[in-house]
């Protein structure tokens, strides 16, 4: 069994990475960290391939290996987004957002699953979505309407290509205690509210993987938020909850 995992420098790629090495898998790392990666990698015994997902040339890094290797799971852990209004940052700036988070899960997600079809292969992937994407999520720029798409996407595929034997599954974790917020911060921020460690959100993505499910969101306030919360309510409340952090 060989995975190949998008942003496994930090965070959920992270605690995924150290998860698939204990269930015997074969691993290349992705992240542009190239020092942490390397770190990682020498811990783990894995290959790695030091990518930027907004750049074309950094995705086609990844296409090229996907084509070479063939991995029986590809999972798309990058992330990141910057908090304030939008027009706050210049459009290639949130242009950026739209690639690490939007364009460069769904090229991969395409490009892997047409590898294995030509390979006459079964496989997984797996697409790290937001419950962001469930809400109007202002504050976060175009991260949000970005996980969206994201989600959408990878449940149209799925009932396309399940038939195949390729699963595309996707995954809709909220507030994980990471290196997220102070990044989109600019500052050291510490999450607040309903906040899980990336240990937990890797083990609810390894059941989902397990489970072939669809999609799943965790924990259970977020799957209560998006059933019981009024979506006008909800979105002044991450208004404000992201005004906080700034």
């Amino acid at each position: 069994m060989r995975a190949l995992i998008t942003g496994a420098t930090s965070g959920i790629g992270k605690a995924l990475a150290h998860l698939l090495a204990s269930k015997g898998y074969a691993l290349i790392l992705s992240g542009r960290n190239e020092s942490r990666l390397q770190e990682i990698s020498h811990a783990l015994k894995t290959d790695y391939v030091t990518a930027d997902l907004e750049e074309k040339e950094g995705r086609q890094k990844l296409i090229e290996v996907v084509k070479n290797e063939l991995p029986d799971l590809l999972v798309n852990c990058a992330g990141f987004t910057q908090y304030g209004e939008m027009i706050s940052s210049s459009v290639e700036e949130q242009m950026a957002v739209l690639e690490v988070n939007g364009v460069a899960p769904i090229e991969l997600t395409l490009q892997t699953a047409h590898a294995l079809i030509k390979a006459k292969k079964k496989g997984v992937i797996l697409n790290v979505s937001s419950a962001a994407g469930d809400f109007c999520s202002p504050g976060m720029g175009l991260y949000g309407p970005a996980k969206a798409c994201l989600t959408n996407f990878s449940r149209t595929l799925n009932t396309e290509l399940a038939p195949r034997g390729i699963n595309v599954l996707v995954s809709l974790p909220g507030m994980v205690d990471t290196e997220f917020a102070g990044r989109a911060a600019g500052k050291h921020v510490k999450p607040s509210g309903v906040v899980m460690t990336p240990e937990f959100a890797a083990q609810q993505i390894w059941k989902q993987i397990e489970k072939r499910q669809e999609k799943r969101t965790f924990n259970w306030f977020y799957r209560l938020s998006v059933l019981l919360v009024p979506a006008s309510l909800a979105k002044n409340m991450i208004w404000r909850r992201i005004k906080q952090r700034l």
